[in-house]
């Protein structure tokens, strides 16, 4: 199967050499396939390949034909190699490098206030490496390097203070430099939810009694008018593209999940009641990524796999022991992290279910910080595992799941302290959420937001202040 640009390459090179002989014919398009094949298959950078011809007998009419029609040859195949190979890097984004094993936090540093956009090189068209702005930096929507835009990028929306007029949305790329979608959100916006492929954001404004859902199209910063749904809890996009949304509704009292195209419209409203089963849990959905089909959990009870019109799928075993199961996250693609409670002992313990069915297997049951057992988790690139522990109220800090199955407290930035939430985990990137913690006597808490690599243990500032973030949609 060919590439399309080879296929351009094909026809321009056919149409410029109407004139030359077959034999000279057959010279070039071997060459030129010769050429690209070396290109594309890892040849030594530098100058492209040169396509000549060989010499045989010829009018000097056709010499010179000869030797223009090989130098528009040399400018297609470097045009159609350069698209090319911007198209893989368009497909295949650059992921974060890989990281270290811990050897201890450094001391925390702090990166320079965000300013305007310093000026840098130009790009070439096909970069080795992304072009990230330094960290601390500002550019603008049409700065980014959309290529390359993937794992490793988050949405910032900071908050906005009492009398602001609008709020602003931010792109960070993974070397800390962001880039402004747009300064024109409602104030008080809280951003929700990456759309799945990559393009939108949906926030959220207004009270409890008159929430409205809004887009934002992250290439041009537009935001629709959205819809209006009172007394509602966002639950997440649709698969795979996100052409609606989940919300989880309680009118009058009764508490239900529905599903609404992006200007509003009802596509559907989930049975309350499953007949035989419980109650379906509305503010628990995990789409599968084929959109047909999403995890969620009854009230008591175990998960249950639902179809996309409400149809009960599956019934998942509940480990034994346990009163009831709400699915948390995926963790690979093919399970989900559960957590399983024990509420009259006030206990929780997080298991991995498979999709396709099958007895659950245990992640951990260890008691946690204050015997209440873990209520979240997350994987780490060298194998360990971050653990949320279970706290009767305010946040209960974290603790690190060795490959051998015990616990150790997390080694956290220097200074901050052992219960300062984290806001977002991204990869071993955690976004810590710190408060100089002067609450008393009326006065407010002066807020920072503090990036921590938990592998490397690198520390920096990412924002003065708070915000809502949301990491790369295909990231599980």
């Amino acid at each position: 199967m060919t590439h399309p640009i080879e296929d351009r390459l094909r026809e321009a090179y056919q149409a410029k050499t109407a004139q030359l002989t077959e034999h000279r014919l057959d010279q070039l398009a071997e060459r030129r396939e010769r050429g690209l094949d070396d290109l594309l298959d890892g040849a030594p950078t530098g100058e492209l390949p040169v396509l000549g011809f060989e010499e045989v007998p010829a009018s000097p009419r056709h010499r010179w034909i000869a030797a223009g029609l090989a130098a528009a040859a040399v400018v297609a195949l470097a045009v159609g190699a350069t698209a090319l190979v911007a198209n893989r890097l368009d497909s295949h984004p650059q992921p974060n490098p890989p990281a270290t094993q811990v050897t201890g936090p450094p001391a925390p540093s702090s990166t320079p206030a965000p300013s305007p956009s310093a000026s840098r090189t130009a790009p070439s068209a096909v970069p080795a490496q992304p072009l990230y702005l330094p960290a601390g930096q500002t550019g603008s929507r049409g700065e980014v390097p959309w290529f390359v835009v993937g794992s490793g990028w988050r949405l910032v929306l900071p908050s906005t203070g009492a009398g602001a007029a609008a709020a602003s949305l931010y792109l960070y790329d993974p070397a800390g430099g962001r880039y402004l979608i747009t300064d024109r959100l409602p104030a008080g916006a809280t951003l929700l939810a990456w759309s799945p492929d990559g393009t939108r954001a949906m926030v959220s404004s207004g009270s409890s009694d008159a929430f409205r859902y809004q887009e934002v199209t992250l290439h041009s910063g537009e935001l629709t008018s959205g819809f209006a749904a009172p007394l509602s809890n966002f639950v997440s996009y649709t698969q795979p593209k996100g052409l609606a949304v989940l919300v989880a509704e309680n009118p009058n009292g009764t508490r239900r999940l529905v599903r609404y195209s992006l200007g509003g419209h009802l596509e559907h409203t989930y049975a309350t009641e499953l007949p035989g089963q419980g109650k379906l849990y509305p503010e628990n959905a995990l789409y599968l990524p084929d959109g047909a089909r999403f995890v969620s959990s009854l009230i008591p009870g175990p998960l249950v796999l639902m179809s996309n019109d409400g149809r009960l799928v599956r019934t998942y075993e509940m480990p034994k022991g346990y009163e009831f199961c709400i699915p948390v996250k995926w963790w690979t693609e093919t399970s989900v992290l559960e957590r399983c409670a024990l509420p009259a002992m006030g206990f929780d313990a997080l298991y991995l279910q498979p999709i396709s069915g099958g007895a659950p297997t245990l992640l951990t049951s260890e008691k946690g910080r204050y015997e209440m057992g873990y209520r979240n988790a997350w994987p780490i690139s060298n194998g360990h595992t971050l653990l949320e522990n279970t706290a009767g109220c305010d946040n209960g800090g974290y603790d690190i799941l060795l490959e051998d199955g015990t616990t150790r407290p997390l080694r956290g930035p220097a200074g901050l302290p052992s219960n300062t939430p984290i806001v977002n985990v991204d990869g071993d990137l955690v976004t810590f959420q710190h408060s100089d913690a002067r609450g008393c006597a009326g006065e407010i808490p002066h807020y920072q937001l503090i990036d921590y690599n938990l592998v490397t243990g690198a520390t920096s500032k990412l924002l003065d202040g708070t915000a809502t973030l949301a990491s790369w949609p295909g990231d599980l």
